[in-house]
């Protein structure tokens, strides 16, 4: 996993520091389960990852009819993570915000019924604001005359899903009757 063309952490006004590299995780939600990667550093990070999520069939029924039933999505989103500590004679408070850069979603069927059976690889743009309070979009310049090098880019997520073990397919001729 890798995310591009992510916004910048804004400067604090009247200071001469540059800005904190952003921290990102990615979360993966999945029928009512949850996973994250570990925190990685910059604009463009990479995770190189592997996140697991449990499927169960409905019903236990593991046809390719039954499974193209199956409303859920799967979605990833990409957060830029501050922590706050602040100490005390009561001791040492640490609290992990995160802020949402953008995220983008997989109907299950189309993990499911793929071309390349089960496995979804790509970069895909993310569903992200148009602006963030504390960020900016700006990035360094472009060279070209062409309008589209001036245009801003848009964030985007570099992924590969699958299915492991691979499905039945639909068409398959194994449609889960007996």
């Amino acid at each position: 996993q890798r995310a591009h063309n992510l916004p910048r952490r804004r400067t604090v006004p009247g200071s001469v520091a540059a800005p904190h590299p952003l921290e990102c995780i990615v979360e993966a939600r999945f029928d009512n389960q949850m996973a994250e990667t570990p925190v990685a550093k910059g604009n463009e990070p990479a995770w190189n990852s592997r996140l697991r999520l449990k499927f169960e069939a409905p019903s236990n029924n593991w046809g390719p009819s039954n499974l193209l039933k199956v409303a859920e999505s799967l979605h990833l989103t990409v957060f830029d993570t501050k922590v706050w500590e602040s100490g005390s004679s009561e001791g040492r408070i640490r609290k992990v915000e995160k802020r949402w850069l953008g995220s983008v979603q997989f109907p299950f069927t189309t993990l499911y019924s793929s071309a390349a059976k089960g496995r979804i690889d790509g970069v895909f743009a993310l569903d992200a604001p148009p602006h963030m309070i504390g960020y900016t979009n700006s990035a360094p310049e472009r060279k070209g005359k062409d309008i589209a090098a001036s245009l801003p880019r848009r964030p985007s997520l570099q992924v590969c899903v699958s299915l492991d073990p691979p499905l039945a397919q639909p068409g398959s001729g194994d449609d889960g009757l007996d």
